[in-house]
């Protein structure tokens, strides 16, 4: 049954044949990053903090990790880094750090049995899954976790403006939302403000210093819609709702997000109708939003897939067989249009303006490998390739495909920029992934792969601790010398996780074809990379699924010339 409907689904028996012929061929017999808070913002302004899961300060990086939990390494000596202390019973993944004088907070998206409520947050019949450690480090060799308060929803994401905390749930049963705020001047005697419920399904936040915006999906609707709600809020943590918008399309990251003086900008999506709008809301009255402007049927038919905003422009990415970058003109609100489009192989899942070129991250040509591009918008009208590499073979992946921190820039005075990015390769040998962290240099007109390391355990996070450029996987932590780009030195290598390393998406890539759903060729449709595993050892010969498959082929067309 499976075999007919995998037939069913690439429909002419001769394109399987094909396909089970490039299977035999590519398995073979061979052989918004966030820095720590100062004391005081410039001109006394607020510091608004994003969190992530390490943060450096005063020569100590605190980290967390899934399976060790909180760690404090000793970075005095950048590099010659050591393991200082870690806190028992706090592993889970995280990615939601704060850390205080004498204290961290770390919200972890999953619930250990051991949280409990604070008797001010009222749960309101919802169930809890996540959960915020309030982790003493007084004594950064001996850190202790000394409380753990339950979050009620799935943590959506959170923001710190000074001594305020906000965090953002949704509902388990995609039912609405809700906004806490709580005043952690105190971190060992955390105090609930307020709560907020909210009517739609949160997806993302943009916080200032004196507003949070909240993007949901409305769940009524019979087409995808975004309720775009504005939250004011002042140093006390006390948040009133003040307005609501419902705009088309459903909400999606970060960078779709950007507030512009009193225009709050952002693009949505309808999946099912693969239909993008970008969206210009006037908050110039805070209690009656209105739609200032609206650009619709962008790159119509495509899935999007990167937003940044820049100025009075914006930098759209579609993708079907292959990337439309749209460059779109929001100098007058009121009437946001294309200027510029360029038709590149592949797609980006993250833009990174820079001056009058985008350095862009995502995926090369039909969706494989690791892609990186260099784009000249000097003339916004004729956008231009000025270089695209890929990294990997079709099959790698990266932290940076889904996760716009695990992309570090280094600036170098009198050099190039250099670019730090990790991805996943494949060994089709012996079916062995292997996590490398590649350095690339930003020539002007050209994109230069230097050289890599690798690492155990997937790799999340590298931050520049001068002269020192870290690697952070979830197995280890390594020190590396930069002298020599072409070989990076590791210098020093701090063991963080516990037990084997192993990546997540081992059996995906390794596994035999005929273990795999029907899910899989969904391929086909969406433009991403159609994989075969190679379950086998070097030498074993044809992969046995394969084989078959080319077998029946042969029979079919041996029928058909009857």
């Amino acid at each position: 049954m499976r075999l007919a409907g995998l037939m069913k689904r690439l429909g002419l028996m001769k394109r399987l044949g094909l396909v089970a012929l490039l299977a035999v061929l590519g398995c073979g017999e061979a052989g918004d990053g966030a820095a720590s808070p100062s004391p005081e913002a410039p001109g006394g302004q607020p510091v608004i903090e994003e969190p992530d899961l390490f943060k450096v300060l005063n020569n100590h990086l605190y980290l967390q990790n899934p399976t060790t939990g909180f760690n404090i390494l000793d970075v005095s000596q950048p590099s010659k880094p050591s393991l200082l202390g870690r806190a028992t019973n706090s592993s889970g993944a995280g990615g939601e750090m704060y850390v205080r004088d004498t204290a961290a907070l770390v919200l972890i998206k999953n619930t250990t049995g051991m949280c409990q409520y604070l008797s001010s947050l009222d749960p309101m019949g919802w169930s809890s899954a996540s959960e915020l450690l309030i982790v003493d480090t007084t004594d950064r060799s001996r850190p202790a976790v000394i409380d753990r308060i339950c979050l009620p929803g799935a943590l959506i994401a959170s923001r710190t403006v000074d001594d305020m905390l906000y965090v953002v749930q949704a509902s388990p049963m995609d039912t609405g939302s809700r906004a806490i705020s709580l005043d952690i001047s105190d971190p060992h005697h955390l105090q609930v403000k307020q709560q907020l419920e909210l009517d739609a399904t949160s997806k993302e936040i943009k916080v200032t210093a004196d507003r949070i915006f909240v993007a949901g999906q409305e769940q009524a609707s019979s087409t995808p819609r975004t309720k775009l709600s504005l939250i004011q809020i002042d140093p006390n943590g006390e948040m009133i709702r003040r307005g609501d918008i419902s705009l088309e399309g459903a909400p999606r990251g970060r960078f779709h997000m950007d507030l512009h003086d009193n225009q709050f900008r952002i693009v949505t999506h309808d999946d099912q109708r693969r239909e993008t709008w970008l969206h210009v809301v006037d908050i110039s009255d805070p209690i009656n939003l209105k739609l200032m402007g609206q650009l619709s049927n962008i790159g119509q038919w495509e899935q999007l897939y990167a937003t940044r905003f820049d100025g009075d422009m914006a930098y759209v990415v579609t993708f079907r067989q292959t990337d439309p970058l749209w460059v779109i003109s929001l100098e007058d609100p009121r009437s946001p249009h294309i200027v510029g489009q360029l038709q590149v192989p592949g797609y980006s899942d993250f833009i990174f303006p820079r001056g009058e070129t985008l350095l862009t991250v995502g995926r090369g040509p039909n969706g494989g490998s690791l892609g990186v591009s260099l784009f000249d918008i000097s003339d916004s009208a004729n956008p231009r390739t000025v270089h695209q590499i890929t990294l990997g073979d079709p099959a790698a992946r990266s932290e940076a495909n889904v996760d716009h921190r695990a992309v570090t820039i280094i600036e170098r005075e009198g050099k190039h920029p250099l670019l730090v990015i990790p991805h996943t390769a494949v060994s089709w040998q012996d079916c062995k992934l292997v996590e490398r962290l590649q350095l690339v240099e930003l020539e002007p007109t050209r994109l230069v792969p230097r050289g890599f390391v690798e690492q155990l355990g997937t790799i999340r996070r590298s931050l520049l601790h001068a002269p020192a450029l870290y690697s952070i996987s979830d197995h280890e932590v390594l020190a590396l010398d930069l002298q020599n780009l072409d070989a990076p030195a590791v210098s020093a290598r701090v063991t963080v996780g516990s037990g084997t390393p192993t990546h997540p998406n081992a059996a995906q890539y390794c596994s035999d074809w005929s273990s795999w759903d029907d899910t899989q060729y969904s391929g086909e449709r969406d433009g991403s990379f159609m994989m075969f595993g190679c379950a086998m050892q070097p030498g074993r010969g044809f992969p046995p699924v394969a084989l078959v498959l080319a077998l029946l082929w042969l029979g079919c067309w041996v029928v058909r010339r009857r």
